[in-house]
């Protein structure tokens, strides 16, 4: 599939009513305000990163934009595939909802989902307390995370097709 008739889905998961959990959907919605590239869409999933198996199921590529404890400095992000063995080794729990990113990789590798096809921008939360809005490590970092968003989105729409082994 050529690049140009590639889809990418950029997915703003979490939860706006607890604090920083809402900061991927706020990057993605800053994302979507932008000219955004042809075959570039921007979904909203809520808490649900099992959106994420059907997309990858359907032939998109993702973007899976999610406020992440990974250990590091609140507004800190990291970017990674969702099938990298490394990123489940952190001391620190990964995701923040009910059915976290590892929990969804499992049950996506068990289904045959092709976990490559999708990238992880985690952001490292300040506070996830309810109804206390964007901390403000967050609201600084809003536009350095469309930024790297914006970089990974285009990655996925040039990437190669991965041939089947």
């Amino acid at each position: 599939m050529s690049a140009r008739h590639r889809r990418v889905l950029v997915a703003g998961i979490g939860n706006p009513l607890a604090g920083d959990d809402g900061i991927g959907e706020v990057v993605a919605r800053t994302l979507a305000a932008d000219l955004l590239p042809p075959g570039v869409e921007v979904r909203y999933p809520g808490t649900d990163p099992l959106a994420v198996l059907g997309w990858l199921g359907e032939g998109a590529r993702v973007l899976v934009i999610d406020a992440c404890r990974h250990g590091g400095m609140p507004g800190e992000a990291i970017l990674f595939r969702l099938d990298d063995p490394d990123w489940r080794d952190r001391e620190a729990p990964l995701s923040l909802h009910g059915i976290d990113l590892e929990t969804a990789a499992r049950l996506g590798r068990e289904l045959g989902v092709p976990l490559r096809n999708a990238l992880v921008l985690g952001i490292e939360p300040a506070s996830v307390e309810p109804g206390r809005g964007l901390s403000r490590e967050l609201l600084s970092a809003v536009p350095r995370l469309v930024e790297m968003a914006r970089q990974a989105t285009w990655a996925l729409l040039q990437e190669e097709d991965e041939v089947k082994r």
